[in-house]
């Protein structure tokens, strides 16, 4: 027959077989939670550069030349032949100076502290090559974001830096195949033409400039220049 005595016996025996000694680390159950985290990756340029070792390399020369020529050192610096981005689209993020034209730039790209930009009354910036390659660029797109980014105007080149054309934050610009025709009926140009009425040279080398054209300060924080896209 059970009694009301049983029951509690049973029950102190249970839980006394249950109970965890929390001094004892044998008897305690850990607990793994896992966390998913997600995390998109931006992909970057891709530059090619190319070096002229033919008067650094011994084999395959009739001369050899002098012992000098048996050094570690190379007689040329590497000279960059190819610009690629991932989807055609050139993305900055200010982590580095590698597109930064120092020559002729006089804003300050930050790429260690603030990342980014910056600008005092009538500073300006200039890229290196963003893009270069053997395929014209048919038609390209600048957009800037920050502060104060109505006070920059937005100059973009397709022949390396040799004719500059200003354009629209967030304009298209287009261009047109290179002929020596001129008549208009033919709708070919030996220029191109951008979609704000302005003309330029055509060319397969982009580069993009910005000026500063208020009194105050401004700062581009993101650049990207996407080309040749179908939308």
């Amino acid at each position: 027959m059970t009694t009301i005595e049983g029951i509690a016996a049973t029950q102190k025996k249970i839980n006394d077989n249950n109970s965890l000694d929390i001094g004892n680390i044998a008897s305690v159950v850990p607990i793994i939670k896992i966390f998913k985290v997600e995390q998109e990756l931006q992909q970057h340029s891709t530059i090619i550069s190319e070096r002229d070792t033919s008067t650094d390399m011994i084999w395959g020369r009739e001369d050899w030349g002098s012992p000098n020529d048996w050094n570690d050192g190379y007689a040329n610096s590497p000279v960059i032949k190819w610009v690629v981005n991932p989807n055609n689209q050139f993305r900055e993020s200010f982590r580095t100076a590698t597109f930064f034209d120092t020559v002729n730039s006089n804003a300050t790209w930050d790429y260690t502290t603030d990342y980014r930009l910056e600008f005092t009354a009538g500073q300006y910036a200039q890229t290196k090559s963003i893009y270069l390659n053997d395929d014209d660029i048919l038609k390209a797109q600048v957009n800037i974001d920050g502060t104060n980014v109505d006070n920059i105007t937005i100059s973009i080149s397709a022949d390396g830096g040799n004719t500059w054309l200003s354009v629209d934050n967030g304009s298209i610009v287009r261009f047109r195949e290179v002929t020596t025709d001129y008549t208009f009926d033919t709708g070919l140009f030996d220029v191109c033409l951008f979609d704000n009425g302005g003309f330029g040279v055509i060319g397969d080398d982009l580069r993009v400039k910005f000026v500063e054209i208020a009194t105050g300060t401004a700062t581009i924080t993101d650049f990207s220049c996407k080309y040749n896209f179908e939308a």
